[in-house]
């Protein structure tokens, strides 16, 4: 994995872990054009400040002089940070997961010996010879024990990395890695960390294959169950929170480099013959990066802004995008917040009303229609039946429940859509409205909640617009996991990686954050 991974994204985050199992706070972690030569910024145990450059490959005299003025920087310019008093002493390192040769090493201890006799830092020269022990260190003793599990482990660390992201089979790994023991508090906060590099050593196949999307998922994820494990376990904030925000960063770097993509002239292009469905299926996940990016800020630019606008338009205009299932749900809600926040305000209403006009017409028991799937089936799941060979339809007597129905009534409910709700109802109301609630609720942060209470009811059959508008006003939050509520843009994005967990309280808390509602 050491030699595969790359600088972003890669070792910059494995690094960034590490340091927190070493009692470090991370106060920057990242690639800007006034980082300095500091891709990772930190301050440990006994108040010292360090700075990191990180790259990805082996380093000899030539290529040590192709990065000089980066090992100058950080050396010479002081780190600039509102945490870090100016003026302030720091540790430098060079941290690479190639081999630094013995001329280059020579080279960097002639450079130590000119800056200490000026007053300035030295650096430390850290190779993969110096991070394998120091990763294993860290995450040797929370490795997979059992055969099953080792197995499970190493097939995903084996998928091919494009498109075949199981969230499922992740979940269980992750899960596997956070047992919930007694054990001391300083082993848990390794352990948070020590599923961030694995969790990274996870998702390596995916990354090498610029699957974006997917390593955006793992990464929301493993925040997530980090998030999981710390309050279950009683953590203070202090002790897992850096973990749990770099696992943040990462995804939203995915979805910035996703929607930097997306993007480019042919960036909803297919390289090649391509299923339309599957083409229109892809360009609703990336009109949903492109809004999403935006409201959770992995933005640059106003152009940047308007150019996102230019190419969502295009799509709805143009038909471009195909509402697979209720799993389709977050993403059409993504661009419609994404829409209300512009000037002008613009609308994808149209598509939500859809969704609820396919739920109406095939999801109630006399429906001849394949039923509009639930949100636990995935795009990909229903291409794939879309392509084999068509099966002799048979009356849709047992329908599944649809889980969206609700959170989408309140939505529209909430933008006085009320000629199309009513135009609607009679259909609405023969459809039944199904909800889990996970017990406790902080288990809704993993993939698969072991206990709940589900919920299924009717909706009125005459329903007095007044009390549809007070359900849709009322506020629910209540019920999310602590960590949504806390951080609404690590919520947003949770709803796109979890679509199985939609729900009115969910739907309502993201359209306070960030929709216009009338």
């Amino acid at each position: 994995w050491l030699t595969k991974a790359r600088e972003r994204g890669g070792i910059d985050l494995a690094v960034g872990q590490w340091l927190i199992s070493q009692g470090h706070e991370v106060l920057w972690l990242g690639h800007s054009r006034t980082e300095f030569g500091k891709d990772i910024i930190s301050v440990d145990p006994e108040g010292k400040f360090h700075a990191y450059q990180i790259k990805d490959e082996d380093i000899n005299l030539d290529e040590l002089r192709k990065i000089r003025a980066q090992v100058n920087e950080l050396v010479e310019v002081p780190i600039v940070h509102p945490r870090v008093p100016p003026g302030s002493r720091h540790v430098a390192h060079l941290v690479t997961s190639g081999l630094i040769n013995e001329v280059a090493t020579i080279q960097i201890r002639a450079s130590n010996e000119g800056w200490l006799v000026r007053g300035l830092p030295t650096v430390e020269p850290i190779d993969r010879n110096s991070l394998i022990p120091r990763f294993l260190a860290m995450s040797d003793e929370f490795w997979p024990e059992r055969p099953a599990d080792i197995r499970e482990f190493f097939s995903f660390y084996l998928a091919e990395g494009r498109g075949d992201f199981d969230p499922k089979k992740f979940g269980g790994l992750l899960r596997g890695l956070l047992p919930l023991q007694d054990e001391p508090e300083r082993r848990k906060v390794q352990r948070l960390a020590a599923v961030g590099l694995l969790g990274n050593y996870l998702l390596n196949a995916f990354e090498r294959e610029t699957d974006h999307w997917s390593v955006f998922r793992g990464w929301i994820m493993i925040a997530a169950y980090q998030a999981w494990f710390a309050t279950r376990s009683e953590l203070p904030q202090k002790s897992w929170r850096d973990g749990f925000d770099l696992s943040i960063q990462a995804a939203k770097e995915r979805l910035k480099a996703l929607s930097n993509e997306c993007l480019q002239p042919d960036g909803f292009r297919p390289q090649g013959f391509e299923f339309d469905d599957y083409t229109r299926a892809r360009n609703l996940v990336l009109g949903s990066v492109l809004a999403a990016s935006s409201l959770v800020g992995a933005i640059n630019s106003t152009d940047e802004a308007d150019q996102r606008k230019t190419r969502l338009k295009m799509l709805i205009e143009q038909d471009r995008l195909f509402l697979w299932g209720e799993s389709a749900v977050p993403h059409i809600l993504s661009i419609q917040w994404f829409w209300e926040n512009q000037q002008p305000p613009m609308s994808a209403i149209s598509l939500i009303e859809e969704v609820v006009a396919a739920l109406c017409e095939r999801n109630h028991v006399d429906s001849d229609d394949i039923p509009f799937p639930p949100p636990r089936v995935s795009a990909d799941e229903i291409l794939a039946e879309l392509i084999t060979a068509e099966k002799p339809k048979e009356k849709n007597r047992r329908s599944p429940d649809p889980w969206s129905l609700e959170p989408l009534l309140h939505f529209l409910a909430r933008r006085n859509s009320r000629t199309f709700l009513s135009n609607h109802w009679r259909a609405i109301s023969k459809l039944d409205m199904v909800s889990f609630q996970p017990s406790p609720k902080n288990d809704g942060l993993l993939w698969d909640a072991p206990e709940g209470h589900e919920a299924d009811r009717k909706p009125e059959k005459e329903q007095s617009w007044t009390k549809l508008r007070d359900a849709a006003a009322e506020d629910r939050a209540n019920e999310l996991p602590d960590v949504l509520r806390e951080n609404p843009k690590f919520a947003l994005m949770y709803f796109l990686a979890y679509p199985h967990r939609i729900s009115p309280a969910l739907v309502g808390f993201l359209d306070r954050q960030f929709g216009r509602i009338l």
